[in-house]
């Protein structure tokens, strides 16, 4: 997305951002307040200006270094639960000093982690970090999604319910006495109002309608004399531009006698923040790109983020992700460019600074009521849904059981446990998971030489040994990446194979995306064990300049032996190892005897004076090794007859771009007793591939004029002729459809 895209304005840009800008203070202010909820309500208004801080940095410092460039970020959920259960971690471990100076240096701490965390953002986009995301299970996605909608609703009982901070929902008694119904009333018209907003009021987004009517409430219902029956509002909020403040902070820490130890205690936080921060982003960049055909440069967008981060902390700003709502809203209002992400920065800032005082005058209970909608939002509808499937009578339920269990163990820890637990979990969960699935799908496909053939057209004497023989030759067809523990299950099944009366066995590497060393080395070592035994492995799909190829060089498997064992596509491989075990069968120098004309397949229905009389009206023609017998394109003026050697029939490449011709492709190999050339003599049309001699070829070659003669002069010839063509042409169909490309 770094091209300019025809269609953005600034007009467009200016719109698109400040509508994302709308969107996002919610969010912002919500999760900011969440992160310092265990310090207190005194600090709601401190974590409020704290989303807020991070919203604007992070999207100005995102529009100077790029990235996606519709993309906004701002305050996440997951990230701001993380930090929140950081900032408990920290209280309980910090036990000396006043409350202000444990406030202070839990604080400090805090935002450490903030900035700790971006720079590991910024080092997985230099490692290209966002390629990984597409192994993540859904379902452990399914699951913390779940689980940050619980712990989020379980976060606002209390503000809900006008209880204070230390009342035990277990204690009745405090529950009953603290209770306020008037607040309870405020939040849930808050939360409806922005549920039933957009079908109510379409020009006004649902947060900020339900936050008005929210506010509005609270403020009516205090001005009738209920304002001791209602919670607190978010406090004061002073202008006063950001100033990196805790950037002297992070520096003390380096004079400090523990500082070494401080960090490795931190880095396991700052670590999670920013893996749940990052997922988070590849998420949002993924449903950015599916709508505007896009190929967003993820990996350029995580260090970008990461920068951001770090600026957040200086200035103290909580940890931000990537959304995924907000730039499409942008989008739909014209926004394209970086320009418009940093009107969400600019217009983040400005309210800020210039409107610090109605913001503060916002009640807490309304963000509380804004967060439960959040949480809603949150949950994931599929994983709901799997339960209903899992009961519902006629389906397969493994999978779907699997599924939910995943679902449930992350879920489980999350809540129970602890948030950094439940993401530890969760990656685990995903390595276990990638490693199975890649396990279970190395062998995309297995059959052999009697199942599927080659595109070797033989003679029906050939293929009825390879109907009885075929079994002694098996193909892998194999997928996906072949590391140790694939690779171990493969050589394990391969082994059983060459303990059997399999004699050949192919490897198609094909759809293998990588290869690691010890998989090499398995490769190497089933190669050594079918040698012992006098058999063999045989590789195709494999270019050994490039991709798995150069691998297997490079991890010391070489192409050795008496015979080739190395193939660029599946099909040469399965019909050269058929040549290998037909010669076994008839002769090594089979393609060096010619064959009397009878024993072409086409010509078996004649008696032996018709063949003489077909003979009279052929030419025999010799073609020496690698001589070409017709282009592409010439005229189909004759049939061939093959008795001796082979032709192999190429498709020309078509030009490229550059004008440059493009390698011809191998499509089929015509061994004796079969015909070349019957297509184009039938339909006069010109010749379709480029016919070759392999080896020093024999033929008997038909003219159409002579073909023309026989039907005038020999008709009953001509008929036995033109069915035996039929037959032919049958027969290739049928091999066609049973071949590995059929």
């Amino acid at each position: 997305m770094s091209e300019r895209p025809a269609d953005a304005t600034i007009k467009g840009d200016v719109v698109g951002g400040v509508v994302a800008g709308i969107l996002s203070l919610p969010e912002a202010m919500a999760y900011g307040a969440i992160v310092f909820v265990g310090l207190g309500p005194e600090y709601v208004s401190f974590g409020v200006i704290a989303g807020l801080t991070a919203l604007a940095l992070a999207n100005l410092v995102g529009a100077f270094l790029g990235g996606v460039s519709i993309m906004s970020t701002g305050p996440y959920a997951m990230s701001s639960l993380m930090l929140s259960s950081a900032v408990a971690l920290l209280v309980s471990q910090t036990t000396t000093g006043s409350p202000e100076e444990i406030v202070g240096r839990v604080l400090v701490l805090l935002f450490f982690i903030v900035f700790l965390a971006g720079a590991f953002q910024a080092v997985f986009g230099l490692s290209k970090f966002g390629d990984l995301a597409k192994y993540i299970p859904y379902p452990v996605v399914a699951g913390l999604a779940n689980a940050i909608a619980i712990l989020i609703f379980l976060g606002q009982i209390r503000p809900l319910a006008g209880l204070a901070k230390e009342t035990s929902l277990f204690d009745l008694t405090a529950v009953r006495d603290g209770f306020q119904p008037l607040t309870l009333l405020t939040g849930v018209v808050t939360a409806a109002a922005i549920m039933l907003g957009p079908k109510l009021v379409r020009t006004i987004p649902g947060p900020a309608f339900g936050i008005g009517i929210g506010t509005g409430l609270y403020w009516a219902l205090a001005v009738a004399g209920y304002r001791d029956s209602l919670g607190p509002l978010i406090g004061s909020i002073p202008f006063s531009i950001p100033k990196p403040g805790f950037g002297l902070e992070f520096v003390s820490l380096l004079g400090e006698t523990g500082f070494f130890s401080t960090v490795v205690a931190l880095v396991p936080l700052a670590l999670g923040v920013a893996v749940v921060s990052s997922l988070r982003t590849l998420l949002g960049a993924v449903t950015i790109d599916n709508v505007t055909y896009g190929r967003s440069n993820t990996s350029k967008e995580l260090v970008a983020q990461g920068c951001g981060n770090m600026v957040n902390a200086l200035f103290g700003g909580v940890a931000v992700a990537g959304y995924s709502g907000q730039p499409l809203a942008s989008y739909q209002n014209g926004g394209r460019t970086l320009r418009s992400r940093f009107v969400v920065g600019a217009f983040a800032l400005s309210v800020l600074l210039f409107l610090g005082p109605v913001i503060g005058g916002i009640p807490v209970v309304v963000l509380a009521g804004t967060l439960v909608t959040l949480a809603y939002a949150t949950v994931d509808r599929w994983s709901l849904g799997l339960v209903a499937k899992l009961l519902r009578k006629g389906q397969r339920s493994s999978s779907i059981a699997l599924d939910l269990v995943l679902v449930l163990v992350v879920m489980v820890v999350m809540v129970q446990v602890g948030v950094f637990q439940g993401v530890g979990v969760g990656i685990v969960a995903s390595i276990f998971s990638f490693v199975y699935r890649m396990s279970k799908r190395t062998i995309r496909s297995r059959y052999t030489a009697r199942e599927v053939r080659s595109m070797f057209d033989r003679s029906r004497a050939e293929f009825a040994l390879l109907d009885a023989e075929g079994h002694r030759i098996e193909v892998f067809e194999l997928e996906g990446s072949l590391f140790f523990g694939a690779t171990d299950s493969l050589a394990a099944i391969v082994e059983q194979s060459i303990a059997s009366d399999v004699e050949w066995v192919i490897l198609d590497f094909a759809r293998v995306t990588d290869l690691d060393s010890t998989g090499a080395k398995l490769l190497a070592r089933l190669g050594d064990i079918a040698r012992e035994k006098g058999k063999a492995i045989v590789f195709s799909s494999v270019d050994p300049a490039a991709g798995t190829g150069r691998s297997l060089l490079d991890y010391g498997l070489a192409d050795t032996g008496e015979c080739r064992s190395w193939f660029g596509a599946i099909d040469e491989a399965l019909g050269e190892t058929e040549d290998r075990l037909l010669d076994r069968l008839l002769g090594e120098d089979r393609y060096d005897v010619e064959l009397d004309l009878g024993q072409v397949d086409a010509l078996g229905e004649m008696r032996p004076d018709e063949l003489a009389t077909f003979a009279g009206t052929c030419a025999r023609v010799e073609y020496a090794d690698g001589e070409p017998i017709f282009d592409q394109g010439d005229p189909g003026e004759h049939v061939y007859c093959i008795v001796k050697a082979r032709i192999d029939l190429f498709l020309q490449g078509r030009q490229t771009s550059r004008g440059e011709e493009a390698r011809a492709t191998l499509i089929a190999t015509l061994c004796p007793g079969t015909l070349c050339g019957e297509m184009a003599i039938l339909d006069g049309k010109p010749r379709s591939a480029r016919a070759v001699a392999r080896g020093n070829l024999t033929c008997f070659r038909l003219s159409r004029q002579s073909l023309e003669q026989l039907e005038q002069q020999h008709p009953a010839i001509s008929h036995k002729l033109l069915t035996g063509i039929g037959q032919e042409l049958a027969k290739r169909i049928r091999q066609a459809k049973a071949s590995p490309r059929g």
